[in-house]
């Protein structure tokens, strides 16, 4: 039915560590195919001790060969079965062997996990040439970088996980000192990158709610209070300015694009929250301001996608650090300048 209307379905796919419940864990165990205890040395599949420093659940071994047949097998039966588009595989960081209890090691380039998850990837373009693999690998540029560049000569390339939320936050509440605020990453070009391959977003499920911080944690002075609900959201569509209008793919968590200010602690990390619609109606919808945040949004959104040849092709430069910022996009058949301030005083700015 995704299909049907034009729209790809990507599956969020765990395969960096496995529950106490997981089968093949409770087959080589220290609690007797209970879930607790931790994995025997002659597991086929699990390590004893994590060889990460970012470690949940109970961690795969993906030297093994018996891990290498499980991933293959059921990626198989998702894109041939249920004809999945493209996977987005989580804490790809923790496929090395390498970095027990070692964190720098996690992060550095560890050609172990480089080979296995080629190799990966490999299988899922056997089955489907135009299977989208996206990586949340958050590491180094060096390593990112062989990602993008693998078999992007023959249209490949893996997408990477793109979070630039505390720096849009940042930016949102005010807060420009020290490069804080400083979004230079959500551009590929700056990133040394010949393609938009970073998967961005401003907010998501690990992060807090932008607007929430912007009204908690929001700079103010005499004559400007970013905490003030009218203000933050205005701030709010300041950052989207600048965000949408720069090339490469970019998601939005639920409601981002209504100003969502509810704690992503608020009863529990993965704990309800009550919507902007039906029982628990928070008012969005009767909110104009809220309503303003949204109509710009859309607005933005449909300026991408009525000029996508533009956005995939034209030339662009950027200007996003500091108070005043920029983004200039040049085409064929399309000129576009963005223009913002993102201090706390009136600021002027030559637009060029």
């Amino acid at each position: 039915e995704c299909h049907r209307r034009g729209i790809a379905v990507i599956l969020d796919v765990v395969y960096n560590h496995g529950t106490g419940q997981h089968p093949f864990y409770r087959m080589y165990n220290t609690d007797n195919g209970g879930y607790g205890g931790k994995a025997t040395t002659n597991s086929p599949f699990f390590n004893e001790e994590a060889r990460h420093s970012y470690s949940v659940f109970n961690d795969f071994n993906h030297q093994k060969q018996g891990v290498k047949e499980y991933v293959k097998r059921t990626t198989q039966y998702l894109i041939e079965e249920y004809k999945i588009d493209g996977f987005r595989w989580d804490l790809t960081k923790g496929f090395t062997q390498n970095c027990l209890n070692d964190e720098g090691c996690t992060n550095n380039l560890q050609t172990d996990r480089i080979e296995v998850l080629k190799e990966y990837a490999d299988y899922q373009w056997e089955i489907d040439p135009d299977f989208y693999v996206i990586f949340e690998h958050l590491g180094s540029n060096t390593e990112e970088t062989e990602w993008v560049n693998y078999k992007l000569i023959d249209g490949k390339g893996i997408m990477l996980w793109g979070n630039q939320h505390g720096s849009y936050t940042n930016a949102t509440i005010g807060n420009n000192a020290n490069g804080a605020s400083n979004f230079d990453w959500i551009s590929y070009k700056n990133r040394g990158w010949t393609v938009p391959a970073n998967v961005s977003y401003m907010e998501s499920h690990d992060e807090e709610r932008q607007m929430y911080s912007a009204l908690t944690q929001g700079n103010s002075n005499t004559s400007y209070n970013i905490k003030n609900t009218s203000t933050a959201l205005d701030r709010m569509e300041l950052s989207g300015a600048f965000y949408f209008t720069i090339p490469g793919p970019k998601m939005i968590w639920q409601f981002g694009e209504l100003g969502y200010d509810i704690s992503i602690n608020e009863n529990g990390r993965t704990g309800n929250k009550p919507l902007p619609w039906g029982s628990g109606n928070l008012g969005y919808y009767e909110d104009v301001e809220r309503q303003k945040l949204l109509k710009s949004t859309e607005a933005i959104i449909n300026l991408r996608t009525g000029n996508s040849e533009a956005f995939r092709n034209g030339n662009f430069s950027t200007n996003l650090s500091g108070a005043t910022r920029s983004i200039v996009m040049q085409s064929a058949s399309f000129d576009m300048v963005v223009l913002g301030n993102f201090g706390m005083e009136t600021e002027s700015i030559n637009p060029q």
